[in-house]
């Protein structure tokens, strides 16, 4: 396992950023437990989740908000492992079933407080704020988590979905008031071209592009990437099928990445997995963390089979010719 710091962060954080969406719902807590103590027993010390995650499952683990953030609390207390993990929380989404902003402080105060009972602790390693509200100056929404910085409930604040413009002006923000500021994007990134930015309850996803990608290129700002392996768009199990037959058993991969750069990289993926002896999934995810900035590919196994192929991700070492041969002529 590779390892990186972030500022404000006193913990190693493993390169593979393991993404607990679905914990507490879809995956049981049993499951989920399994599926953590393996990352941690292969190396991995960084965990993503939400105060959202499990909203949409009311019949799932203690019956929606906060699913996952119960399950992670409850396994580090169960392991005795909080000192060694890092958890990086997301807060201030819109509500699920209205669309109202919840980017206010008073809101932010009850999401922090919440996320900090489900995941029985008294500090978040580091805090994302999950959208954007570009109405709202960007020092606005950092003021907005000052004071929960300096009281100590938080190590360190990132943002997730913000465009570059806005990130710039956070970062400016900061430097002129004095705040802490964001030390990570959070943003939909994998080898595989996200065809254009989605909009998914209320919240407008960004994903990685050439002019993105030269920005955090030239400012040194670590990226989150989440959809890390395409959400399964280099699955083995897809290799010699047609994206975009009526048959393709999964169409919301060709609706979201169905284009002539993604379908030319999982081909050069395919063929340099085969020649360096590893799978097309580990060689799309060893992709981001070669990348001139510190970068932290989100991924979701849901099986220990899964989870044993994606942390071997982090030993692979691409060459700069592999790693050209795999952007096949464009960035991001």
């Amino acid at each position: 396992m590779k390892y990186t710091e972030l500022p404000g962060i006193k913990k190693e954080l493993s390169a593979i950023y393991l993404g607990t969406g679905n914990y507490g719902s879809d995956i049981s807590p049993s499951e989920s437990f399994k599926l953590l103590d393996r990352f941690a027993e292969l190396g991995g010390t960084f965990i993503d989740t939400a105060h959202v995650y499990g909203a949409w499952d009311t019949s799932g683990y203690n019956g929606g908000y906060g699913n996952s953030e119960k399950v992670i609390g409850e396994w580090l207390d169960k392991t005795g492992m909080r000192q060694r993990i890092a958890v990086g929380t997301k807060g201030a989404h819109p509500d699920l079933d209205t669309g109202v902003s919840r980017m206010n402080p008073e809101d932010i105060d009850t999401h922090i407080a919440e996320s900090l009972q489900r995941l029985k602790t008294d500090s978040i390693d580091l805090y994302w704020i999950h959208t954007d509200e570009p109405a709202i100056p960007a020092g606005d929404i950092l003021g907005m988590l000052a004071e929960h910085i300096a009281a100590g409930r938080l190590k360190a604040i990132g943002c997730s979905n913000w465009s570059i413009q806005r990130q710039a002006e956070a970062s400016e923000a900061a430097s002129a008031l004095g705040v802490p500021g964001f030390v990570a994007s959070q943003v939909g990134w994998s080898l595989a071209r996200a065809t254009h930015s989605v909009k998914s309850a209320y919240v407008d996803m960004r994903y990685m592009d050439s002019a993105m990608l030269r920005y955090h290129a030239e400012t040194g700002v670590p990226v989150a990437g989440y959809s890390g392996q395409g959400s399964g768009f280099f699955a083995q199990k897809y290799d010699g099928l047609d994206f975009e037959s009526p048959d393709f058993p999964k169409a919301g991969l060709t609706a979201k990445y169905g284009n002539d750069l993604s379908y030319r990289r999982r081909q050069a993926a395919v063929e340099l997995a085969r020649v360096k002896g590893y799978s097309t999934n580990q060689i799309a995810l060893a992709w981001i963390m070669h990348h001139p900035f510190d970068a932290f590919p989100i991924a979701a196994p849901h099986s220990l089979q899964q989870m044993d192929d994606t942390m071997k991700a982090a030993g692979i070492e691409l060459t700069d010719e592999e790693f050209e041969r795999l952007n096949c002529g464009q960035e991001g």
